[in-house]
């Protein structure tokens, strides 16, 4: 997870520390978190309609998850989430859009390999301790590389969303998502040495195909990283999506005999 451009970080790296530099729709209503002479947008003025926008997103999702309690419809819900959530950093630059990429994202995926014999929902239990191991890699994570390094932060985020949009559903759901992805690479590679070049190519290009939409939400920005970048994500930023490969293992888990 974690593109957009550099500057500084306050100490907790979301919501309400400091002055952030990224444009006047990613501004928080929080009066000291604007810049001087700058204003918000209408949209961004109405704190109660945006709420009520939030919760109905949010609600949408709770609604997607329990209709895909029937597998058939994993695939047609998942599309539509996941073009939401491409929509919501495209066109409304919401900094909520990665939470519907990914779990759209999943559910589709999830639709394609249920076919072939890979399902992560078909084993709950499974499924929930893997979520408390993907947990405790997020925590590590966000304590090495966010409240240590200060690598990267969450500009309008409070602890609530940060709480529920990275902690719970961002990284977790990177990590499902990416175990499904690579699961349909094996599917549809099946030459073990081609494989061998084409998952940690896969890897890179899943990379862009989640920091791109960023580079218009910002709902997480990178800060004081090394190198040049490429359509506005460090090149090294693209280059540790190859630890994501490390999720391949857990494919064992989920397979169903």
């Amino acid at each position: 997870m974690p593109a957009g451009k550099t500057g500084e970080a306050g100490p907790w790296n979301f919501a309400h520390d400091g002055v952030q530099n990224i444009p006047d729709h990613k501004k928080t209503t929080d009066g000291n978190s604007l810049v001087e002479g700058e204003s918000l947008p209408a949209h961004k003025n109405n704190p109660k309609g945006e709420h009520l926008s939030v919760c109905w997103h949010r609600c949408c999702i709770i609604i997607a998850l329990i209709l895909c309690s029937q597998m058939k419809f994993l695939f047609p819900i998942g599309a539509a989430i996941f073009i939401l959530g491409l929509f919501l950093a495209f066109f409304e630059h919401s900094d909520i859009w990665y939470s519907f990429f990914l779990i759209g994202g999943f559910l589709l995926l999830e639709g394609v390999n249920y076919t072939d014999g890979f399902s992560v929902l078909k084993n709950p239990r499974r499924f929930l301790e893997t979520c408390l191991i993907f947990l405790g890699i997020t925590v590590l994570i966000e304590i090495i590389g966010n409240f240590w390094l200060n690598l990267w932060n969450y500009p309008t985020f409070g602890r609530l969303d940060y709480f529920i949009h990275v902690l719970i559903i961002g990284y977790v759901f990177t990590f499902f998502f990416g175990l499904e992805f690579f699961v349909l690479i094996k599917r549809l590679v099946r030459s073990k040495p081609v494989r061998v070049i084409v998952l940690p190519i896969a890897a890179i290009l899943f990379g862009y195909l989640s920091e791109y939409p960023n580079t218009f939400a910002f709902e997480w920005k990178y800060i004081n990283w090394p190198f040049a970048e490429f359509l506005g994500i460090p090149v090294f930023v693209s280059l540790l999506w190859l630890l994501l490969l490390s999720v391949m293992p857990f494919e064992k888990l989920f397979r169903r005999d």
